[in-house]
């Protein structure tokens, strides 16, 4: 057996579902200390509200058994002679967690639930998130009891709300937790999980020709430890054939118990430009190392896409991309599909894309919402430009909890998909 695979075996025993063991992501290897797997079989669910189910020793055995994605409108949602359901759906999840990971830090991403949901860990509140269509991240690390069962309970609620957008569109508010939910675990010194549950490492190109292109990489580490730690980061900059094009590197020493911000910046000569022609796609690998005496330590490693494109509109010329005038053809796209209802799974977010590249555009509008990372990456990888925006549809409400609202999912959008080589566009109000 190779070391690979007793190392994804030795995670599968420490971290386990009471019924059965829990998928790995591919990302997970013996190289990145950052563990991320779906939790997305065998959930509890009951569409009663009955606040009894945060309580650990609820007892929930007659409510139905559903995988996520998962939604409670599938069907009345098309029903021409009844309106669709909007109300409260309860989830409930059982885990354990190995005592060998209590010195981790270990976190829960939703990528959605539409449209409020409150998240307990074994009858403790781990958090509240607004908005259907952004993903959120709890920390859970105190609230778990390591070797023994934890209960996961989820309150999600899609009633109409004055002071939550949308409040009126041409499409369904559907109820559930339509996407995928993810445990993350991390060493005590990691890239800021929770920073409106983005990846934590913002990439931008300031300027770019076809002789070269500046690069700016910047994120956000945290020590958990109760001493100081000294850090090495390293942003690896890889071609599609994975070969080394630019390696970036610093130190910082981040306090006890606190995050510091590191920024890096250089130049690729001569890059690959991305357009939907030739949609080049870079990888920036970022590594983040804990500086000891005699060794540098990996202690948290992520990915994210890079292109190199730039562009600029004319009043009377129109659109240009990397410094020619370019026609845009596109399409609106919705998330919904007949059987499944917004809850998809990526291959048919992914086969979307693939026709609308397929039929000639080149553009896609993501009405009128953010829409599940894979859509995201599809659209990097086949070469379309995407415009993204907020779902405010139709009607706003005047006070401060919408705006407010609005305002934090716009934030959310910008940070979760910044590093996105096709989004060219944000929206705000349709």
């Amino acid at each position: 057996m190779t070391n690979l695979k007793i190392k994804l075996l030795l995670v599968q025993i420490l971290i386990f579902n009471s019924e059965y063991l829990f998928p790995l992501n591919a990302e997970n290897s013996m190289e990145n200390p950052r563990i991320k797997y779906t939790i997305n079989e065998q959930w509890r669910f009951s569409s009663t509200d009955n606040e009894k189910a945060i309580q650990p020793d609820f007892d929930d055995s007659d409510w139905e058994i559903v995988n996520l994605p998962h939604i409670w409108n599938k069907e009345d949602a098309f029903d021409e002679n009844t309106k669709y359901r909007r109300g409260t759906g309860w989830y409930r999840k059982v885990f354990t967690v190995d005592s060998n990971l209590k010195d981790k830090k270990i976190f829960i991403c939703f990528e959605g639930a539409n449209q409020v949901a409150d998240v307990y860990i074994n009858g403790f509140h781990s958090g509240q998130h607004t908005g259907g269509y952004t993903a959120f991240v709890f920390e859970i690390t105190d609230q778990l009891r390591f070797d023994q069962q934890n209960i996961l309970a989820v309150k999600v609620d899609n009633s109409h709300h004055p002071d939550i957008p949308p409040l009126n569109a041409d499409f369904t508010f559907y109820g559930g937790i339509y996407r995928d939910v993810w445990l993350i675990i991390t060493e005590q010194v990691y890239i800021d999980v929770t920073n409106y549950a983005s990846p934590g490492i913002f990439i931008d190109t300031p300027e770019i020709s076809e002789k070269e292109g500046k690069i700016r990489i910047r994120g956000t580490i945290l020590n958990a430890k109760n001493e100081e730690a000294q850090i090495k980061i390293t942003n690896l900059i890889l071609d599609q054939n994975n070969y080394e094009v630019k390696l970036l590197q610093s130190e910082m020493s981040v306090p006890a118990n606190s995050k510091k911000l590191f920024i890096q910046d250089d130049i690729v000569d001569n890059p690959h430009l991305w357009s939907p022609e030739n949609p080049y796609l870079y990888k920036v690998v970022t590594g983040i190392y804990e500086v000891k005496e005699t060794e540098n330590m990996l202690v948290d490693k992520i990915e994210n896409p890079l292109g190199f494109r730039w562009f600029n509109y004319d009043f009377d010329k129109g659109f240009f991309l990397n410094g020619n005038p370019y026609k845009l053809s596109g399409t609106n796209r919705h998330q919904d599909y007949e059987g499944y209802g917004n809850a998809l799974p990526d291959s048919l977010h992914r086969r979307d894309v693939q026709i609308i590249k397929e039929n000639g555009f080149n553009f896609l509008r993501l009405a009128h919402y953010p829409q599940d990372p894979s859509v995201l990456d599809a659209s990097d990888e086949a070469g379309l430009i995407v415009w993204e925006e907020i779902p405010v549809v139709n009607k706003i409400t005047i006070s401060q909890e919408f705006s407010d609202n609005c305002e934090r999912m716009l934030i959310e959008m910008i940070r979760q998909h910044y590093n996105h080589p096709s989004i060219f566009m944000w929206g705000i109000y349709e």
